[in-house]
């Protein structure tokens, strides 16, 4: 089989990312495609075997750009490396040099014979109820939501899906698909080298972490290990309890240092988290941080900034642009100015290594980003709103008092 290095993505080929409610995907990159609604109880292998992924991959291989990856073009067509690039490097750089070209050296079809690399979400099991969530994401949140229905915030989603509640209602992580999921995956896949974990809260499935634990050495010996966290359990003795792997990672989401941790996301105790990371860099953990950066932290962007660099840690950043309200559209352009302005001095502490959730983001890449959004009224309006309901059944510091400069800027 002759591939177009061009277009060409292993990702269809060899990984697997589940949704919450478990639909499949090929990557956390990739627009949905109308085919995956219908693929929660499908196996792994048996999803990128289906009529619409091995089109994709024909697509892919042979020079085409399909629509549903425009987000990787985008990137590659900017000059910045793309989730395409990331994964081709990922899958087929982890193997011996003729690994892929005796792959496909016989191939004549589009099949799909193994899974290499796979991103599994845990469901929506959570001790966090975050500015940015959703109940899709978060149990707390779903609690919450279920009991203000009438709010407009969430009429909203139910306006758009009626039978929503219903269908998040089933996204923990004792969901039977799930653990069946599990097995198909990790378990019974005698080929899996890359493995990243993600919530929900990853670290509160001790079923999932007592299967880790139980992979052979010599799979562990060969497999590389992520955990998206938000940094509230003590990950150390559980990394030493499931054993040793290749290389073990941890991703810890941060919106800010203090009452920015602890408004953002309600349930997060900043010295809790601060510890956790801490230990974790004491024991030579590999520890990065990974930041949402949306108008109702950005303000203390740059003490974030300064924490990291102060404890040697790398960070990484995407944008939140979902709510589009909590988007930094809704930040007055008085304050975005002067925000670029007192982040510009920290460029060489910026990440400048690869999140693969949100792909690669270098500083340059960041401030541009920052400028482009234009200050939108409404949504600045909607934004007050939003964060006044939000806090206002919670025991968290508020907004108003942590950033008063913001509140200036409210109009009515």
């Amino acid at each position: 089989m002759q591939i177009n290095k061009s277009t060409f993505c292993s990702a269809p080929w060899f990984q697997i990312r589940n949704q919450n409610n478990m639909t499949k995907r090929v990557c956390c990159g990739i627009k949905k495609l109308p085919e995956d609604d219908a693929t929660n109880e499908v196996a792994p292998l048996d999803y990128l075997n289906l009529p619409h992924i091995k089109k994709l991959k024909e697509q892919l291989t042979t020079g085409q750009r399909p629509k549903a990856c425009q987000l990787c073009w985008h990137s590659e067509d900017s000059g910045n490396i793309s989730y395409r690039n990331i994964i081709n490097d990922m899958i087929l750089g982890d193997q011996d040099k003729n690994w892929s070209t005796n792959y496909f050296k016989n191939k004549k079809d589009f099949t799909s014979d193994i899974i290499v690399s796979a991103d599994v979400k845990i469901g929506n099991t959570c001790n966090h109820a975050c500015v940015m969530c959703n109940a899709d994401n978060s149990s707390l949140l779903y609690n919450d939501w279920i009991k203000r229905k009438d709010s407009p915030f969430v009429q909203e989603i139910l306006d758009q899906n009626p039978d929503y509640f219903e269908q998040v209602k089933f996204q923990g992580y004792k969901n039977k698909t799930y653990r069946k999921y599990i097995e198909d995956t990790i378990l019974n896949n005698k080929h899996l080298r890359q493995l990243k974990i993600l919530g929900g809260e990853p670290f509160m499935d001790k079923t999932l972490l007592e299967n880790l634990r139980l992979i052979p050495q010599k799979r562990k010996d060969k497999m590389t290990l992520t955990f998206v966290t938000n940094g509230s359990i003590d990950f150390v003795p559980i990394l030493k309890s499931i054993g040793n792997f290749h290389h073990t990672s941890l991703i810890v989401s941060l919106e800010g240092v203090g009452e920015v941790q602890e408004f953002a996301r309600a349930g997060s105790k900043w010295s809790t988290v601060e510890k956790n990371i801490l230990k974790g860099l004491q024991n030579n953990l590999d520890v990065r941080i990974h930041h949402s950066m949306q108008t109702a932290t950005i303000l203390g962007f740059q003490r974030l900034i300064h924490w990291c660099k102060q404890n040697n840690i790398l960070l990484s950043c995407g944008m939140v642009d979902g709510p589009d309200y909590l988007s930094i559209a809704a930040l007055p352009t008085e304050l975005k100015d002067q925000i670029i302005k007192d982040i510009l001095p920290y460029e060489t502490s910026f990440a400048k290594d690869i999140d693969l959730e949100s792909g690669h983001m270098e500083f340059n890449k960041l401030i541009l980003m920052i400028k482009d959004y234009n200050f939108d009224k409404k949504l600045h309006k909607k934004f007050f709103e939003y964060v006044e309901w939000y806090q206002s059944n919670k025991l968290i510091p508020k907004l108003e008092n942590i950033f008063p400069e913001l509140y200036a800027y409210r109009k009515g």
